[in-house]
C-alpha cells in the first residue's frame, strides 16, 4: 500500500489527508482537488513510475512530471518540465547519478554527477543550442565553464577557451596576451590567470568523466533538446507508457486533496 501522503511527498506536493492509501499491487489511478491527473504505472514487482497531468487533453504523453519509485522511495529518474527540463537520478530516496538541467529552452545550464548525495567528478555549465535567429540549433556552443567536485567540495573551476574572441576576452581580463594563453593550452596545459584559471576543450576532454555532449530531440515530455543521456532514459519510459495504454476513462470520477505549491 502507498499513502496519499507518500505520493505528495515523491512529487513536490501537499495534502492534508493523512489517512488515504492505494493498493499500490497494481496501477493506481486518480484526480486531484486541482483538476490535474495521477497515474502510477506498475514497472515491475517492485518498482512503478508516477506521472502528471496538467488536464485530461494532456493524457497519455504529455505529462509534466516522472518519478521512478521503489519501495515508496524515488529510485531512478526524476523528470521534471514546468519552466524548463531537469532531470536527475536517485537510489533509494537519496540523488545518486545524472543530473542535467535546461534553461529557458535555450541553454543547458548544467550537468554532472552525484554519489550518494555528493556532487562528484567533472559538472559543465552553459551549453547554448539556440542560434542567431533564436531558433533551436543542431550545433551546441559550450561547455563554458567547468567544475570539479570530490565529495560535494568544490575543488577546480576553469573556464573553457574554442574561439579566437574567448581568448581575446580572456586577455582582457587577465591583462594578458591572447597568443600568449593559446600557447599554454595548445600545449595540453592550464593557463593560470589572475580570477579564474583556463583549459582548452581537448585536453578536458582527456580528463573528463563525462561522456560527449550530443543533442538529441525528444518528443516527450515537450519537444525539446536533450542529452544522448537522457534521450535513451526516455526512450525506455515511452516503452513503458505505450504498453500501459493509458485513456482518460482510467481516471474515477472522485478526487483527492493534493496539490502544488
Amino acid at each position: 500500500m502507498i499513502k496519499l501522503k507518500t505520493i505528495a511527498d515523491l512529487i513536490d506536493n501537499r495534502t492534508d489527508d493523512l489517512t488515504t492509501e492505494f493498493d499500490d499491487s497494481k496501477d493506481i489511478f486518480f484526480k486531484t482537488c486541482d483538476d490535474e491527473y495521477v497515474a502510477i504505472l506498475k514497472n515491475d514487482n517492485a518498482r512503478s513510475i508516477i506521472l502528471l497531468f496538467h488536464s485530461w487533453q494532456d493524457i497519455p504523453n504529455e505529462f509534466y512530471r516522472l518519478v521512478e519509485i521503489k519501495d515508496n522511495k524515488k529510485h531512478g529518474s526524476d523528470l521534471s518540465c514546468l519552466e524548463y527540463l531537469h532531470y536527475e537520478e536517485f537510489r533509494e530516496g537519496i540523488l545518486h547519478g545524472y543530473h542535467e538541467s535546461h534553461y529557458q529552452g535555450g541553454w543547458l545550464e548544467f550537468r554532472g554527477f552525484y554519489k550518494k548525495g555528493l556532487m562528484e567528478g567533472w559538472w559543465e555549465k552553459n551549453y547554448s543550442y539556440i542560434d542567431e535567429k533564436n531558433e533551436y540549433s543542431n550545433s551546441i556552443n559550450g561547455p563554458n565553464f567547468i567544475f570539479q567536485y570530490i565529495n560535494d567540495i568544490h575543488i577546480v573551476e576553469l573556464c573553457l577557451l574554442e574561439i579566437k574572441d574567448d581568448f581575446l576576452d580572456a586577455a582582457n581580463r587577465e591583462d594578458s596576451s591572447a597568443e600568449l594563453i593559446r600557447k599554454v593550452l595548445l600545449d595540453n596545459r592550464v593557463y593560470s590567470g589572475n580570477r579564474i584559471n583556463y583549459i582548452s576543450p581537448s585536453t578536458y576532454k582527456k580528463i573528463t568523466n563525462l561522456e560527449n555532449l550530443e543533442l538529441k530531440w525528444s518528443s516527450y515530455p515537450v519537444y525539446h533538446p536533450v542529452s544522448n543521456y537522457v534521450s535513451k532514459v526516455c526512450k525506455r519510459h515511452t516503452n513503458i507508457i505505450k504498453k500501459a495504454n493509458i485513456n482518460v476513462n482510467n481516471f474515477p470520477a472522485k478526487t483527492y486533496s493534493l496539490w502544488s505549491d
